[in-house]
């Protein structure tokens, strides 16, 4: 190469694990900084906490000194780059490391913008184009992913995943060549992919159909006649609707066109919910989250408008995603009962739902990986819970709601809402009570905002509540909410009840978090601290501290700088559950301690 031309260095890990530009092959160092190295190509741009790299690297053997020997190889990998020339660098962050390309390029994200572009194409029935496009992309897979590098490589869901959108790549070319009329082409596709996925009868239909077309009418009726002895052995049933059809027809000898699988059976679920009725402030938000890229998380205290703010972005972007729309609420449902409802949504019939969580999450994904399909997981629990439901890789959204953080959660975008201001709170009040009765009592609007300490979930169900008595005047609510043991009692409409949420949010509690929540409610309003908690649990600071973070996590508690706070309906609950459930004596000692340290008790 001539004297003045920047190189271009490709990573190649689709097939033997490479370093090249042009010809010519770099070292990519011993076996360490290659695994190190290919761990942080699967995820380039994002970073990997140092943790999850040792456990990657070295599984159940690591030692006392892994953190230390992480830096080691990273430092070795820099030095490795560096002398191939490379513009790729390994940047460091508090306790993670990620891989930036720089102009270098990798054979993984071209392959994903290929299946981006078939996906384009196919949306705009350019058949040929998308037929192009997965040439393209399947065109750079050598063999299976970083082969070369020692290790288990598809037990991680980043391996699994490319899998997985390499399979349905395969699929959709070649329903793309039968809709093009090139039979032919198809058929050594189908019969590798049926090999490899003797359980998808999709894959199935479309070998019978292309055989159909070439004319193979007993190879056809072979193709059926497996299909047919596989469900029989393994699934206990017959085959499809569709697929007993495909056989009469080629039965008869007809030449009637015949519909191809995706017509036939593929599903664009609409699953959302309505859109919030009543929705105010949050633009901010709304247009951060729209604009990001990745997982979208949403959290916050128990009935801060999560869901409303998730459900309002969600209708914001439908249009963006024509392949359709998924949404669950979580809770504690198990994910693999989640995956059967979506599997079915997006035309899985219910004999081939899988029976583990495993196989549904893998079936999920190949049916997702090069849809633009939107899923809305509400209320979600763990990080775990959520990753078994997430979409193949490509270009579908996520959305997730949670009142934790999901600090696990690889690669997602945060989004931590606070309780309204005083003037969207009085709004929010008189979208559902009613706006000129709000205008005619502005005061004592204000009160009942206060009262419900601007939280959406009790204003919703103070503005409920009102609707329901339009010959009630605003200044009696507020009277009903003066009463600090009665509040919580007033604040429930219907299905909505800001205790109900509450006891929600305390249910995911360990035990002695849940005892620190209840005793902090015998503080009156104002902060604080760490002492306040270590000294009412007869605990030490460090102890105290980590129940303190586990609060802030669960939206129990507030951050006030180096203080903290309980919300005003939050201290309400947590002192109500107090005197349900602790001792006279326990509470009558916590009173006694904050009153002798200064703090006013209630």
């Amino acid at each position: 190469m001539s004297q003045g031309v920047e190189l271009v260095m490709e990573f190649r890990m689709l097939g033997q694990f490479e370093l090249r530009d042009g010809d010519r092959t770099h070292h990519l160092g011993g076996p360490m900084q290659r695994a190190l190295l290919a761990h942080l190509l699967l995820s380039a741009g994002q970073p990997i906490p140092a943790e999850t790299l040792v456990e990657r690297l070295w599984g159940g053997s690591a030692s006392d000194r892994a953190n230390g020997m992480i830096q080691v190889h990273v430092l070795r990998l820099r030095r490795v780059l560096a002398a191939g020339g490379c513009a790729a660098t390994v940047a460091t962050s508090p306790r993670a490391y990620r891989v930036d390309l720089g102009a270098d390029t990798l054979d993984v994200a071209e392959f994903r913008g290929h299946v981006d572009v078939a996906a384009q194409a196919r949306e705009a029935g350019d058949t040929l184009g998308e037929l192009a496009a997965l040439d393209a992309a399947l065109a750079l897979w050598r063999g299976d992913v970083l082969s070369g590098v020692g290790g288990d490589w598809p037990r991680f869901a980043e391996v699994r995943r490319l899998i997985d959108a390499r399979s349905a790549a395969r699929e959709q070319r070649a329903v793309a060549q039968l809709a093009l009329r090139r039979p032919a082409e198809a058929l050594g596709e189908l019969r590798s992919l049926v090999a490899d996925h003797p359980d998808r009868e999709s894959l199935r239909y479309l070998l019978v159909l292309a055989l159909h077309r070439t004319g193979r009418r007993a190879e056809a009726l072979a193709a059926y006649d497996d299909a047919y002895r596989y469900a029989a052995d393994h699934l206990g049933l017959a085959p499809g609707d569709d697929l007993r059809r495909l056989q009469r027809t080629v039965l008869q000898g007809s030449t009637d066109e015949v519909r191809l699988e995706r017509e036939v059976v593929e599903l664009r679920p609409r699953a959302l919910p309505a859109r919030p009725a009543h929705f105010v402030g949050r633009e901010d938000d709304l247009d951060r989250l729209a604009a990001a890229r990745g997982i979208r998380v949403i959290t916050g205290m128990p009935g801060v408008g999560k869901s409303a703010l998730a459900l309002r972005l969600a209708h914001g972007l439908r249009e963006d995603h024509p392949d359709g729309q998924l949404h669950a609420e979580l809770g504690r449902i198990d994910p693999s009962d989640v995956l059967a409802r979506f599997l079915r949504l997006l035309g899985v019939r219910a004999a081939f739902v899988p029976d583990g969580l495993v196989e549904r999450a893998e079936l999920f994904r190949a049916h997702t990986a090069d849809k633009r399909l939107l899923v809305v997981l509400d209320d979600a629990t763990s990080a775990s819970q959520v990753r078994a439901l997430l979409p193949g890789d490509g270009p579908a959204t996520v959305i997730v709601t949670s009142r934790t953080p999901l600090a696990a959660l690889d690669g997602a975008v945060r989004c931590r809402l606070d309780v309204l201001g005083e003037p969207e709170s009085v709004a929010l009040l008189a979208g559902v009570a009613g706006a000129r009765r709000v205008e005619l009592a502005p005061a004592a609007a204000r009160l009942i905002v206060d009262r419900c300490g601007r939280l959406p979930l009790a204003l919703r169900v103070a503005g409920g509540r009102l609707a329901a008595r339009p010959d009630w005047p605003l200044a009696t609510f507020a009277d009903l909410l003066a009463d600090d043991r009665t509040r919580l009692d007033r604040l429930v409409c219907e299905d909505l009840s800001v205790r109900a949420r509450l006891d929600a949010g305390c249910a995911a509690l360990g035990g002695a978090e849940r005892r620190a929540f209840r005793l902090l409610g015998l503080l009156d309003a104002g902060t604080f601290g760490t002492a306040t908690v270590a000294a009412l649990l007869d605990t030490g600071e460090a102890a105290a501290r980590d129940l303190l973070d586990t609060l802030v996590d669960a939206g129990l508690v507030a951050s006030a700088g180096a203080d903290h706070v309980l919300p005003d309906l939050v201290r309400l609950y947590a002192r109500e559950q107090a005197e349900r459930l602790d001792p006279v004596g326990i509470r009558a000692k916590a009173r006694h301690w904050l009153s002798a340290s200064g703090q006013q008790a209630n």
